[in-house]
């Protein structure tokens, strides 16, 4: 069976294209989820959203009336936590319950982590998570022929990839894109990202930082 995917971010592509204007590619990045605002539901995004809604799926948006809440104008990302349930401040929570649908969730890809990352280099990462199941980051490793300039997937490899506990807990270690052995295509400069939510899963997390490592770096 093929699973599906649903690809939270997509679905308002323009909101998140003002971030990519402020971040250095290959440099990772650091997010921790403090900034959210409630803002009018655009008419592609409603009708985009109208359909899951039917079915039953938690569309993983906070709304109220005309408006939803967003992230730090970067677009489409969970729920909002706070209080007791957040790890600091306030943090993010995506629901997927959809056993029978066995759907994915798919955030980010061609949002807040694109082009984050760069073939070749080593990151450090710090993550702070808790929930049931497993909390992942996975890469989309697209390849360049050289001459023609015509692309192909590579690999979607799993840089991240923890199983999660009912108590918030930190992550951390190091990541790198793994060396694909393909004499025609070459990765591309720079590699894009997604948080993947598996069916069954409740994941909550904060403070994700992911930085190239050196010696003197501090994940502090």
């Amino acid at each position: 069976m093929i699973r599906k995917i649903l690809i939270i971010g997509m679905l308002v592509l323009p909101l998140f294209s003002a971030f990519g204007k402020n971040k250095l590619k290959g440099q990772g990045g650091t997010w921790n989820f403090e900034k959210w605002e409630w803002v009018p539901i655009p008419p592609s995004l409603a009708k985009s959203l109208r359909p899951l809604k039917l079915k039953g799926i938690d569309l993983n948006i906070d709304y109220w009336g005309p408006a939803y809440r967003r992230w730090n104008k970067h677009g489409v990302a969970g729920h909002m936590v706070e209080g007791e349930e957040a790890y600091k401040g306030k943090s993010v929570f995506v629901n997927n319950p959809d056993l029978e649908n066995k759907v994915t969730v798919q955030m980010g890809l061609h949002g807040v982590f694109s082009g984050i990352l760069k073939p070749g280099t080593t990151y450090s990462y710090k993550v702070a998570l808790k929930g049931q199941g497993t909390f992942i980051l996975r890469a989309w490793v697209q390849g360049v022929e050289p001459v023609t300039g015509n692309t192909t997937w590579l690999g979607f490899p799993d840089l991240i990839k923890v199983s999660l506990t009912d108590t918030w807990t930190v992550a951390t270690g190091t990541l790198k894109i793994p060396d694909f052995k393909n004499k025609d295509y070459q990765p591309k400069e720079y590699i894009g990202c997604a948080i993947l939510v598996e069916p069954g899963s409740a994941v909550y997390f904060d403070e994700l930082n992911i930085v190239p490592k050196k010696s003197n770096t501090s994940m502090n």
